[in-house]
């Protein structure tokens, strides 16, 4: 009743590749040449699958875009609507019309939309068949996997179960690297990928039980995650080790092997961070050449100053503390900048907020090679909670002084009391 002569039925692939699952009106020979679309090819069918909307093309030939039978109907009409249930598309209708296609009302735009939905509830359950000798392609799950993993900041993995002659599991194939991929013993991405799990890393089944964590995974469906878990890979039959945190979950028949390589100069740098903050030590460096100043996070706390404001070069540094403290700044600065060796000194820091703390500098200076001041490195610590234990253990020990010198004299005028009252006895006479 629509006047078409010719229909298509396009399965769309999770790699955006489209297959040619049935079709009438066009010769066979013609279906077969179609019968698969690589990914990324312009055709009439692909401009259906990325417009929800669906196209519609009154002449095949004024889109210049290829098709099935576009030899037997050049300047016919063309329809292409995705197919698709839920809000997922599964594939496309694509429809041939024998002569221009004129704007249709829509009533037949209403049955087209409904003739693609009930295509796709066959799509969404329809598997590709195979023919003898042709090669498996990548299954479904891995190539979404795929994408999922070269979308992660880890290295990631996507494994698929390789079974042995007899149907059983015997390995994982490393289907998929993705970009962020590390590997612990140092090998490219190229290396690894493709290869057998055991073969690339046959330690994963020694005492880590990486490779019985992830069969596990892989059976049960049952998530695994570990940290701190040994990696050993091996390079030459030398085993090379490292630490990293592990993740592995299944997603339908693959599954995604995700770690974290535990990095010895960031944890270093984690236990430096956390040491600075315990001990309240800021630390800074100054470039005497070109006036850059870096500080830390701690050094602007330190001295309340907002983490975007600009850092006080040691020059200023008095005008920032008590003014009692000028002669001991001015001491550290001149060791430090004039005769070029470290330094240290306390004063008091009057923050912007009135806050007085009691700070301790140490720094040393950094030489170039022709032996000229380059710059100067150095750390604060906040010791205000050490001064004022030391000002009450001061103050302490000077009250058990006066305490202990009033019980003397107590002491005494209690002996001096006693004598005028009663005299001691005199030693008799022979």
């Amino acid at each position: 009743p629509l006047g078409a002569v010719a229909v298509a039925i396009w399965s769309a692939g999770y790699d955006g590749s489209l297959t040619l699952v049935g079709s009438a009106g066009f010769p066979p020979a013609e279906a077969a040449r179609w019968r698969y679309v690589p990914p990324d090819v312009a055709t009439v069918a692909r401009r259906g699958l990325t417009e929800r909307s669906g196209q519609w093309f009154a002449s095949l030939a004024g889109t210049g875009l290829p098709s099935v039978g576009r030899h037997q109907y050049p300047e016919g009409g063309r329809v292409a609507v995705p197919a698709g249930t839920g809000g997922r598309i599964h594939g496309v209708l694509e429809i041939a019309w024998p002569v221009p296609l004129a704007p249709q009302p829509p009533q037949v735009v209403r049955q087209v939309e409904a003739l693609a939905e009930l295509c796709a509830h066959t799509l969404e359950s329809y598997t590709p068949p195979r023919g003898p000798g042709q090669e498996p392609r990548v299954i479904p799950d891995a190539v979404e996997l795929m994408d999922l993993a070269d979308g992660l900041h880890d290295p990631a993995l996507v494994l698929v179960p390789h079974l042995d002659a007899a149907g059983q599991l015997a390995d994982f194939r490393i289907q998929h690297v993705n970009k962020r991929f590390m590997d612990p013993a140092g090998r490219p991405r190229a290396v690894v990928g493709g290869a057998l799990l055991l073969e690339a890393y046959p330690m994963a089944a020694g005492d880590s039980e990486l490779f019985q964590n992830v069969e596990r995974v892989y059976a049960t469906g049952e998530p695994f995650r570990a940290r701190h878990l040994n990696l050993t890979a091996l390079v030459d039959q030398v085993p090379l080790a490292a630490v990293a945190d592990i993740s592995v979950s299944r997603h339908g028949n693959a599954v995604l092997l995700i770690w974290r390589i535990e990095d010895e100069t960031a944890r270093l740098a984690s236990l430096l961070q956390h040491a600075q903050r315990l001990g309240r030590i800021g630390g800074f460096e100054e470039n005497l050449l070109t006036g850059e100043i870096t500080w830390n996070g701690q050094l602007f706390d330190l001295y309340g100053r907002p983490h975007t404001s600009t850092p006080v070069p040691l020059e200023e540094l008095a005008a920032h503390a008590h003014p009692d403290d000028a002669v001991a700044i001015g001491r550290f600065l001149r060791t430090l900048l004039h005769h070029r060796r470290p330094a240290s000194a306390a004063f008091r820091l009057r923050r912007p907020d009135g806050v007085t703390r009691h700070v301790r500098v140490v720094a040393e200076p950094v030489l170039d090679t022709d032996d000229r001041l380059l710059l100067v490195r150095g750390a604060c610590q906040d010791i205000s909670a050490q001064h004022w234990t030391e000002v009450a253990l001061a103050a302490t020990r000077d009250q058990l002084a006066h305490t202990e010198q009033q019980a003397v004299e107590r002491a005494r005028l209690t002996l001096q009391l006693q004598h005028a009252i009663m005299p001691p006895a005199q030693t008799p006479l022979r």
